[in-house]
């Protein structure tokens, strides 16, 4: 085999392994975890939680929502152009929520990515 098409092929397989990953990686959720269990080493990573909502404030472009559980309370933030929750009705209601680990003015947070209903 010509060096040429050895390249060729390991390129396509390279290609499709990440494609792959990519295809996986999207179907895979992160493990349930407890508020108490959120610190700094985690910033960046994805986190799987079940909590209630205790408190909603809209501001212009996002929704902050306390989220609470045995273990403690979090601020989570939702942008509103990735909400579509009746606030109302999932106050005081177990909910899973599913987002990214943020830090802001020196506390951590939860940038929500999906909502759902327990």
């Amino acid at each position: 085999m010509k060096t040429t098409s050895l390249i060729k092929l390991c390129l396509i397989i390279a290609i499709v392994s990440l494609i792959c990953i990519l295809l996986i990686n999207k179907f895979i959720e992160p493990k349930i975890i407890k508020i108490n269990e959120i610190e700094k080493k985690k910033l960046d990573s994805f986190v799987r939680i079940e909590a209630e909502i205790s408190e909603v404030k809209e501001t212009e472009g996002l929704f902050i929502l306390t989220l609470k559980d045995e273990t403690g309370e979090i601020k989570s933030i939702l942008y509103k152009d990735k909400q579509n929750y009746e606030f109302e009705e999932l106050i005081g209601e177990n909910l899973e929520i599913t987002g990214k680990i943020i830090e802001y003015n020196g506390g951590l947070e939860i940038e929500i990515e999906k909502i759902k209903a327990v």
